[in-house]
């Protein structure tokens, strides 16, 4: 099921090259050929599929609301630079921690304190950015639904695509504020 929520990210790059007079026609059009089958019965998304890791829960919605945005006629902006570099540092704890880079073991600890993390994480967000901490606990719901076969609750939080992508957008912010001033 994983390889067709591929469409989401490929639809949100996408628009950042497209013109906005064509963009809905075209990515109508995109979503519907990189899911069908061309080589050896693999669509695009398949393909991306069998390279990459699986999407956290965040990042998809992240990745959606981007869209959205990109298709809306007016310009807004739903997360600030403070959420941004929270997430950015507590994403980058826990992927340090996956790979085992700092002596402290957070993405293995048991499900209840996985749990609580994720908890303690949102309700700092909230303090922050509420958009972030709403898409954050709808993503700890998808966890309690068993939405993706992820048995990690920080799988449905935290990605390396997220962590990316929020870098960017942390750099993005950065440049637009020194040619504002």
């Amino acid at each position: 099921m994983m390889h067709f929520l591929i469409t989401i990210p490929l639809l949100a790059f996408l628009c950042l090259f497209l013109p906005y007079k064509y963009k809905k026609t075209i990515m109508i059009i995109f979503a519907i050929l990189c899911n069908i089958p061309f080589f050896n019965h693999l669509s695009l998304c398949d393909i991306i599929f069998s390279f990459s890791s699986d999407f956290s829960l965040f990042s998809l919605i992240i990745f959606t609301l981007f869209i959205m945005q990109n298709l809306s006629k007016r310009k807004i902006s739903f997360i600030n630079t403070k959420g941004i570099l929270f997430y950015l540092i507590c994403s980058l704890c826990i992927f340090l921690s996956f790979l085992g880079l700092i002596p402290i073991e957070l993405y293995y600890l048991d499900a209840r304190y996985s749990i609580m993390i994720a908890f303690s994480i949102i309700i700092l967000m909230y303090f922050l950015d509420f958009i972030l901490a709403s898409i954050l606990a709808l993503s700890l719901l998808g966890y309690g639904l068993s939405l993706f076969n992820y048995s990690n609750v920080l799988d449905y939080l935290f990605d390396a695509p997220s962590l990316v992508i929020f870098t960017i957008l942390l750099i993005k912010a950065k440049i637009n504020g020194k040619n504002n001033h």
